[in-house]
């Protein structure tokens, strides 16, 4: 009975041993059937790749924001404190330069040049007088009827009444400019966008009565960071929005003094005529600038790169046995359809560009295609 058993045990074991060892087989064949099938379908399939070129600096595009500002604005006033009598332009009017805009009661002045007139002509009477004398004094110590003397004090008296005349001529002159300072003129064309008073109103020297700016003329002005600015070229030409508009500038002047709120330094683009147009001042402006950075890396399409681990991003690489190697690459800047890549990548590597999804690392590769002008070549499908 025991050996029964103990035959009976034994075969158990051996049938046990005999199906372990056929399951192993079969998943054996059933694993090389599907990798030699993998590799089949790769073989089959292009895989496109390119040449990578690597660069030592990629250029970035930097946003600054600004605001449009008139050329030429001024605050007027009047010299002196008065009256005013008159407003000739009022806000938001269009005006021409030497217009005049407001004038000052001038009663006053007029009187005193009146007056300053009667003085002029009673000193010219004087002086014509005296000089009438000095001629017959002249006569009479020519004859030796007068002594020297005389002639001396016609001769002073003479010049005394005329600079009493050139006195007056003088007072009279200041009060001319003292009424022609009386009325203010546009200084250049432009409108008029305050009015800070009206007719009857009493002033002081200075008073800003209207503000006026330069509408024909028009700048944008940003505070750069100071190696943004230094890397502007005065001879180019540059794109800025305005309200998604773009419209065309040059750069006019970089300051040499840094703001010492925001440690910049402003920059002044003047804004071309044919755009002025569709702007006003006070307009928020965008200016795109590119900025060179030293940066050791390639340029791939967008299509080439796969999620990596840890967020990072991976490509693929056919290496010198045609076998599919991953990458780890870090995504320096995204322009279009392109990319600025650095990490493992080196020059000359064999990078896919497009059907990474269908592909994974160690897959051996056999119907390979170079791109090369992958930038025009590369379908936006693709993406």
């Amino acid at each position: 009975m025991q050996a029964n058993r103990s035959k009976l045990l034994v075969i158990l074991t051996i049938c046990f041993i005999s199906l372990a060892l056929l399951l192993w087989l079969s998943g054996k064949n059933q694993s090389g059937a599907a990798d030699n099938a993998k590799i089949m379908v790769v073989q089959d399939a292009k895989v496109r790749f390119i040449e990578a070129q690597q660069v030592e600096q990629y250029i970035r595009q930097r946003k600054v924001f600004g605001q449009l500002q008139a050329r030429q604005q001024a605050n007027l006033g009047f010299d002196r404190s008065g009256t005013i009598a008159t407003i000739l332009a009022e806000e938001g009017a269009l005006v021409e330069n030497g217009q005049a805009l407001a004038s000052m009661d001038i009663k006053r002045l007029v009187s005193q040049r009146e007056e300053l007139k009667a003085s002029l002509q009673r000193a010219k009477a004087e002086a014509k007088l005296s000089l009438i004398n000095r001629k017959r004094v002249t006569d009479l110590v020519e004859a030796k009827l007068e002594p020297r003397q005389r002639l001396d004090e016609a001769q002073a008296k003479l010049e005394a009444d005329n600079a009493i005349v050139n006195e007056i001529e003088a007072r009279l002159l200041t009060l001319e400019v003292e009424i022609e300072k009386s009325t203010i003129f546009a200084p250049f064309s432009g409108q008029i966008i305050t009015q800070n008073v009206d007719a009857g109103a009493v002033v002081n020297a200075g008073q800003v009565i209207f503000q006026l700016i330069d509408n024909h003329a028009l700048e944008a002005k940003f505070g750069l960071p100071e190696k943004t600015a230094f890397l502007l070229n005065t001879v180019e030409d540059f794109a800025i929005s305005i309200d998604g508009n773009k419209v065309h500038a040059e750069l006019k002047s970089i300051s040499l003094n840094r703001n010492s709120a925001t440690r910049t330094m402003d920059a002044i683009f003047s804004i071309y005529p044919d755009s002025k147009k569709q702007v006003v001042t006070g307009d928020l402006v965008v200016l795109s600038v590119d900025i060179p950075y030293a940066k050791s890396g390639v340029w791939l399409p967008l299509s080439a790169l796969s999620s990596g681990v840890r967020g990072m991003w991976s490509v693929l690489v056919v290496d010198e046995n045609n076998l599919l190697v991953s990458k780890l690459v870090i995504v320096e800047q995204v322009a279009d359809n392109k990319v600025f890549v650095s990490g493992a990548i080196k020059q000359g590597d064999k990078v896919v560009i497009e059907g990474t999804h269908r592909l994974s690392p160690g897959q051996l590769v056999s119907n390979t295609q170079r791109v090369n002008d992958w930038e025009s070549t590369i379908s936006m499908d693709a993406y």
